[in-house]
């Protein structure tokens, strides 16, 4: 009889050990998920700031480029004679001036559709972290509720 009660108690314990391990095993892994889904949004802005540093200085060298551009094109004029207020001259240089404009507003929408894009990833990145978290909480509660009956079914009394 004693051995008959002991050995009740024996599969009573292991039944409560695989209990917990089914309810402590989700937690821990959505906590892992939700860690590693907060460091890969950290690597997303780190890298739209990154991109961002770099954007900026292109667009400066794509400013100073077409600004040399410029200048060479006047001193051509000067060269062959052509006066720099001449409506050609003028209208040449209005015209350089706008694609230095437009070249630097394209680099500078580009910066902004990666930074855009990146910002977005990290959020995602961050919304899949919680949902992994909460998903897990879930898994373990309802891995409690249906395994508690099991190793105390006085619970269902």
């Amino acid at each position: 009889m004693c051995e008959l009660i002991s050995g009740l108690t024996l599969a009573t314990a292991l039944q409560g050990v695989g209990l917990a391990a089914s309810v402590v095993g989700p937690m821990m892994q959505a906590q892992q998920a939700s860690a590693t889904a907060q460091v890969q949004a950290r690597a997303y802005e780190q890298q739209r700031d990154q991109q961002q540093i770099l954007r900026a200085v292109e667009e400066q060298r794509t400013r100073r480029d077409m600004a040399r551009e410029v200048r060479r094109q006047a001193s051509q004029f000067a060269v062959r004679g052509v006066e720099t207020d001449s409506p050609t001259a003028i209208y040449l240089g209005q015209t350089a001036a706008e694609e230095m404009v437009f070249a630097a507003q394209s680099v500078r929408q580009g910066a902004m559709a990666e930074a855009t894009e990146l910002t977005n990833e990290a959020r995602l990145t961050r919304a899949r972290g919680q949902l992994a978290l909460t998903k897990g909480m879930f898994s373990a509660a309802g891995n409690l509720l249906t395994g508690a009956p099991k190793v105390w079914p006085e619970l269902l009394a």
